[in-house]
This record gives structure tokens, sequence and C-alpha cells, in this order.
């Protein structure tokens, strides 16, 4: 089993990059929420800063429309990766940083 990403994940993983990407220059403010990706319109989420985003953004996107995938893990994504160990880095990250 292998820690590492295939050649063809990395690759798909850059198109997916360069899709965000785009979806940025045609005016899409994208969030990661929980499990979802959701993404607004620049106008929307302009608004939603200028009124309030607890107001604005909760929920399901049912308050402003949006785009929305559930395609996320909840992986707690601001403590990964973190290594207990030498042995874990080395294990997870053969190849260091």
């Amino acid at each position: 089993m292998s820690h590492i990403a295939t050649k063809e994940q990395e690759k798909v993983f850059k198109q997916a990059i360069n899709a965000l990407k785009k979806c940025k220059k045609l005016g899409l403010v994208i969030y990661a929420k929980q499990y979802e990706l959701v993404a607004y319109t620049k106008e929307a989420d302009d608004y939603a800063e200028e009124f309030g985003f607890e107001k604005a953004l909760t929920g399901d996107g049912s308050q402003m429309p949006c785009l929305s995938a559930t395609i996320l893990t909840d992986s707690g994504a601001d403590d990964y990766p973190v290594y207990r160990t030498k042995e874990d880095q080395e294990l997870f990250n053969p190849d260091g940083f």
C-alpha cells in the first residue's frame, strides 16, 4: 500500500485546481463547508460580507442561492497532517516535506 499519490491522481488533482481557479476568474467565491464544496457569486459573497455571514451563508445554502456538491471529507483539516512521531512522518511522507 502506498501513501504517495499516483501520477494519475496528481494529474486529476491539478485539473481540479485549475477548474477552481477558472471558477474564481468567472466570478465565483468557493468555500469548503464540512462535507460540501459551495460556490457563491462574487456579488452574493459581497452582500453576505456586508450584512453578516452568519445570516447569509449558514445552513444548507437555502438563504442565498449557491452551487454545492457534497464531495468533501471532514478530516479536521487544520489538524492534518500532524505526525506524532518521526516514524509516522517517515511512513506517511518518506520523501520529507
